[in-house]
């Protein structure tokens, strides 16, 4: 074998086995990072299981210090935004309530109590306590001659805001129409002792004790009425007539002659006048 082939051969087989070593190496280093790679894949995927465990945990941690810290001024916000709007739907609701109460005010002028009956009923839906309400409702009834309507609506006034002139008159109102004189009695001198100052008051208890056939007592309260509405004709008639009714001609006589005095031309008067002269008076 010649020197020159052999320092070929030897030469060959140096880079085959340089070449053997870079392949290893790089397959060996292939095969770490392929390993590393699928630790690192591992890694990640356990990491990112219990990343969202933390995250949860963290929503709750957060939930909790909300709770302790800043739920507070969640909830206070969020109380003082509903308070807000509370206000703002009362004022908006008050507004209506107004102009429910402008418009059965209308109605009620016009005596179209149907219909004022309707809008309050539709008010007190909104507002089942209101004072206003309650009251024009009663009357509403009363026109419309539902008197246990009227007494419903007016005990529900009492319930939420006691007793008043206007009341316990509208009260002994409705107990008179459905015959209730006993109850209509109490109310109406329950009306005097709170505004005597109404002559109206006055002659709703003479009425009453007038059809009972008490005409001392009626007397006595159309004398009363008579008193703050001197030039009621109406109130002099029933004075005169209540003395005839109690057999006191003397005194029935004088007072039909003061209804002459401001009505010179009355013809009932002027019969009654005649009846009493008949009898010697």
């Amino acid at each position: 074998m010649s020197p020159l082939y052999l320092y070929y051969s030897l030469f060959l087989f140096s880079i085959i086995a340089s070449v053997f070593i870079v392949v290893r190496k790089i397959v060996s280093e292939h095969n770490h990072s392929k390993k590393q790679m699928h630790i690192a894949l591992q890694k990640a995927k356990e990491f990112s299981v219990v990343s969202e465990a933390q995250n949860n945990n963290g929503e709750n941690i957060s939930e909790e210090v909300n709770g302790k810290n800043g739920e507070r001024r969640k909830k206070s916000s969020s109380f003082h935004q509903k308070t807000v709007e509370k206000k703002a739907l009362s004022s908006e609701l008050q507004r209506e309530i107004n102009q429910l109460l402008k418009k059965a005010d209308t109605f009620l002028a016009q005596k179209e109590y149907e219909e004022a009956e309707k809008t309050l009923i539709q008010l007190l839906s909104y507002d089942q306590k209101n004072k206003e309400a309650l009251l024009k409702i009663s009357e509403v009834y009363l026109s419309l001659e539902s008197y246990s309507r009227a007494i419903f609506f007016l005990d529900q006034y009492a319930e939420y805001h006691g007793e008043n002139a206007v009341f316990v008159s509208n009260y002994g109102l409705a107990h008179f129409y459905k015959k209730d004189f006993e109850t209509a009695i109490q109310y109406y001198s329950k009306a005097i002792d709170l505004d005597s100052s109404n002559h109206v008051r006055y002659a709703n208890l003479g009425e009453v004790f007038f059809i009972l056939e008490n005409y001392s007592d009626s007397v006595k309260c159309y004398i009363e009425a008579l008193r703050l509405a001197p030039r009621n004709i109406e109130y002099h008639r029933h004075i005169a007539d209540g003395f005839r009714l109690n057999n006191a001609f003397s005194e029935a006589k004088k007072w039909y002659e003061r209804i002459l005095k401001i009505s010179p031309y009355d013809q009932a008067t002027q019969k009654e006048l005649e009846k009493l002269k008949a009898l010697g008076f």
